[in-house]
């Protein structure tokens, strides 16, 4: 039995018992448009998507340089916009760098986000990475306070076709005000490249005193200019689909969209800039 039917079987014996509806984490997470149109997979994403998620990816990448532009409106309300440029800078075959500025919210209530990150080859098929942020949060009654997040990131290959990610932030909650701290959580996801055309991805997410969430995700790329995605969280229960469009040798965009029968629809946007 191959290993991605093992890993789908196992997806969906727990979905089909574990549906759960969470508000929302303190900081709010966007990993890019093409993690939206994946349910929220991150930890085994590339390219520009590994700048916002775990950037040990890149590091086994032969990318030189790259940059993304994304944009979400989350349940379609203008109040939880959240909009982010990133750009990385692979300096040898061995180490990236990238910096990423995030924003969140409305004139009331703005969440800011600045991260550093490292990535490190360290085997032919292993990489660490190590993210560093400073967040500020602005509520127009209240002020403002600042505070630091920090990530670490792991991804490898088991076989040329399977290969899996972790992704580790803030396990030591940061506090952000009286009986206040920000979201800590881990994730791993493990990826199938079942055809030239087809990849699947499933990942796990625990954040601190809250209920497992899983997900499945499902990528098919017909030809070298278009592709399609699907996925599905089980928390807060959403289905996912979108499709990338590449427009030149270098340039290429994202739409997708989340949808959760009681929250509604959140789409997104990415521009991705990418030089081999």
């Amino acid at each position: 039995m191959r290993l991605s039917i093992f890993i789908l079987t196992i997806i969906i014996a727990v979905l089909s018992s574990s549906v759960h509806l969470n508000g929302q984490r303190g900081t709010y997470n966007y990993q890019g448009s093409k993690s939206n149109g994946l349910a929220g997979i991150s930890t085994t994403l590339n390219s520009t998507d590994a700048i916002f998620n775990n950037l040990s990816n890149l590091a086994l990448g032969t990318e030189k340089l790259g940059g993304i532009l994304s944009a979400q409106q989350r349940w379609s309300l203008s109040e939880l916009n959240y909009a982010q440029i990133g750009v990385f800078k692979q300096i040898d075959q061995n180490n990236t760098f990238a910096i990423g500025i995030n924003s969140y919210g409305f004139s009331e209530y703005r969440e800011h986000k600045v991260s550093l990150s490292y990535a490190r080859k360290i085997l032919d098929n292993l990489a660490l990475s190590v993210n560093f942020d400073f967040n500020q949060l602005v509520i127009a009654e209240n002020g403002q306070t600042s505070f630091f997040t920090f990530g670490l990131g792991l991804s490898g290959k088991i076989t040329e076709k399977v290969g899996y990610g972790a992704y580790i932030f803030n396990f030591q909650n940061s506090t952000i005000a009286l009986e206040s701290e920000s979201s800590a959580y881990l994730q791993f996801g493990i990826y199938d490249q079942l055809s030239d055309k087809l990849r699947l991805h499933s990942e796990v997410e625990k954040y601190v005193d809250e209920a497992v969430n899983v997900k499945v995700g499902l990528e098919y790329i017909p030809t070298d200019l278009i592709g399609f995605r699907i996925g599905y969280n089980s928390s807060p229960g959403s289905l996912a689909f979108g499709a990338s469009l590449d427009m030149t040798n270098t340039l290429s965009l994202d739409i997708d969209a989340q949808y959760n029968n009681i929250l509604g629809i959140s789409p997104s946007l990415s521009i991705n800039y990418i030089v081999n």
